[in-house]
């Protein structure tokens, strides 16, 4: 486990994909864990050294339920170590790939 700084962290929260702040670059965020009231977020950083990192939070689903930022309630913020990991996912759809298909 590591920190990242709750300066950093909400910057790169508030960041597009790809950009850089301080030795943090923010590849993706990724929406999980829907409960009745919250969703989980995940914010994925890669570091100087090209490991990758998640940084976890709530965001509230009503305009009645608050968003639980870890960043805004203690300094500096843990982060948890995730690596890449490849998905292949087939889909259907109603229209045939180009070069027709399979009839």
């Amino acid at each position: 486990m590591t920190t990242i700084s709750a300066e950093h962290a909400e910057e790169l929260y508030e960041a597009e994909d790809g950009d850089t702040v301080g030795p943090w670059t923010r590849i993706t965020e990724v929406a999980h864990e829907a409960r009745r009231w919250m969703q989980g977020h995940s914010l994925i950083l890669r570091d100087e050294a090209g490991a990758y990192w998640s940084l976890d939070y709530d965001l509230g689903l009503t305009e009645e339920q608050p968003h639980e930022l870890p960043w805004c309630k203690v300094d500096p913020v843990g982060l948890s170590r995730v690596y890449p990991h490849e998905v292949v996912r087939v889909v259907y759809r109603r229209t045939p790939p180009a070069g027709g298909g399979p009839s």
